[in-house]
């Protein structure tokens, strides 16, 4: 075992590479268990050892797998104390599935300075997000609704989208190619030869670096490197990509948020259509199907595929992120630190192990028995990301129409709605010192827009708010979102408020979409 350049190398040589026993250490070194505990504690700090601690990077349920490890130990009092802590924080989580709304937020409150008070951590980080390590409980929302929809439904559904879906595919392969265009073009600004061949951690090492330089982020609702298209000229574009998308070859995958426009469930059938997004994403079991009686059949059409796709096909694994997780069932790339857990997969792959090779618009990924390989990118921010998006398996990606007016018309494609009408506001309109002046910027925007809900949002922000432009306390919200200076896009809520078609049994309307799983087969009969 190497090391050069190790924080304590006697205890870091005494590891063993399945995992070595606390007490076995202090047995074969002969030290002092303070100075063996120091030494693991440099160990850990530097990433060179790990400690066998729940149930690793996924683990959904790790008060339990604690104290499974706990009662295993032998009798200490140290063992019984830890395992009082742990039965604490855990009757506390599981008093919160029945609890109302006001008491659970109590509970959330005393969980959390519980879990601060033992182990010295804050339970969040800055403005309530949380830390992925450090969380002990999800919390989902189910609610009264099943829907079923009819194979009749969906294959019509399936008909009236495929024009929307090639497009997508046409403007996926033109944005995968900017996004290989701009990582070779940052390469070779750094300084190094965009044509070399290198490894995987290498390629995203200099590139994510190369990229820095040019400010490029993950975290914008729009892809900074994908086209965008003349929103004047709408239907001469999609004419366009619609014959570029006959080119195209290969399967494809994507995920629809559908919105049909129906005043209720009788009127589905033949509703006017609206896509909310198309994401490059396949519905894999995650954390989305924590409310899902059935999970192994929420991920089943992707698995399916999966499966066929098993030889060139391998997930990029970036580990859990707040309360996300998606689980890839098949061979994976690890994007972040290995763990104990690692070394009892084998389908697990490192950074080091695949070479990426640059070749023209594209770039080619293969490992070390002479796979090439596409990748499947599991997070939004990465599929937005050129190094990421430039390895990913041929992209769907919901194309963007812009016009130098300030007001976009809505965008359809075989008369399903691609885009929704679309206002660019200069953040100059919408500040005021005072509340009536505020007041005042809410009401032109409800004359510019003729709508009184809209949703607002600006370059800076990832989600988008919803305006009532009737409430008047809206006018101190929408100068929040005006406070950095900028354009504002503001979209029209639509399907409007008495367009949906989801009640409840008291006749109340909420807000819905469908998110479908569409996967493309590339056949002589079918694309």
């Amino acid at each position: 075992m190497a090391v050069s350049g190790v924080a304590a190398p006697a205890t870091f040589s005494a590891l063993q590479v399945g995992g070595t026993r606390f007490i076995d250490l202090v047995r074969s070194t002969g030290r002092p268990p303070k100075e063996i505990a120091g030494d693991l504690r440099k160990l850990l700090a530097d990433g060179a050892a790990d400690v066998e601690l729940g149930e690793g990077e996924y683990d959904t349920a790790p008060l339990r797998a604690l104290r499974d490890q706990l009662a295993a130990i032998p009798p200490m009092p140290a063992k019984d104390e830890w395992i009082d802590r742990i039965d604490e924080l855990e009757g506390l989580r599981a008093s919160m599935e029945n609890q109302p709304l006001d008491e659970r937020i109590s509970t959330v409150a005393t969980l959390e300075h519980r879990f601060t008070e033992i182990t010295g951590k804050p339970a969040r980080r800055g403005q309530g997000a949380t830390y992925a390590d450090r969380a002990i409980f999800f919390e989902e929302c189910s609610s009264e609704f099943d829907l079923e929809i009819s194979e009749h439904q969906l294959a019509e559904w399936e008909r009236r989208l495929s024009p929307l879906l090639e497009v997508a595919v046409a403007h996926g392969a033109a944005t995968q190619r900017a996004a290989v265009a701009m990582v070779r073009d940052a390469l070779a600004d750094a300084g190094h030869d965009p044509d070399d061949a290198m490894t995987l951690a290498d390629w995203s090492m200099r590139a994510a670096a190369a990229l820095e330089r040019r400010e490029v982020s993950t975290s914008r609702f729009r892809t900074g490197h994908a086209p965008t298209y003349c929103g004047a000229a709408a239907d001469a574009e999609i004419a366009t990509l619609l014959e570029k998308a006959k080119d195209q070859r290969g399967d494809r995958y994507a995920v629809v948020d559908l919105c049909p426009r129906a005043v209720d469930e009788h009127a589905l059938p033949g509703a006017p259509l609206i896509v909310a997004r198309t994401h490059h994403h396949l519905l894999v079991h995650s954390w989305l199907a924590t409310m899902f009686d059935n999970p192994d059949k929420f991920a089943g059409d992707a698995n399916d595929w999966i499966t066929r796709s098993a030889d060139s096909l391998v997930g990029l694994d970036f580990g859990r992120r707040n309360k996300g997780y998606y689980r890839f069932p098949g061979p994976e790339i690890a994007f972040r630190p290995l763990s104990w857990a690692d070394t009892r997969r084998r389908d697990l792959l490192t950074a080091d192990d695949v070479t990426v090779t640059p070749v023209g618009d594209r770039v080619e990924l293969q490992d070390r028995r002479g796979r090439h390989l596409r990748c499947y990118v599991p997070l939004s921010d990465f599929v937005k990301y050129p190094p990421t998006a430039s390895l990913s398996h041929p992209q769907v990606v919901h194309p963007v129409f812009s016009s130098e007016q300030q007001h976009q018309p809505e965008i359809e494609i075989e008369g399903v709605v691609v885009q929704r009408a679309r206002w660019e506001v200069s953040t100059d309109e919408l500040t005021g010192t005072t509340p009536s002046s505020r007041f005042l910027n809410l009401r032109r925007l409800a004359q510019l827009t003729g709508c009184r809900f809209v949703f607002c949002r600006s370059a800076t922000e990832r989600k988008p708010y919803m305006l009532d432009l009737a409430a008047p306390l809206a006018a101190d919200l929408l100068a929040h979102i005006a406070k950095t200076p900028g354009v504002l896009d503001i979209e029209p809520m639509s399907p409007e408020p008495e367009m949906l078609w989801l009640r409840d049994q008291q006749g109340r309307r909420y807000t819905s979409e469908a998110r479908i799983q569409l996967i493309g087969h590339d056949t002589e009969e079918a694309r």
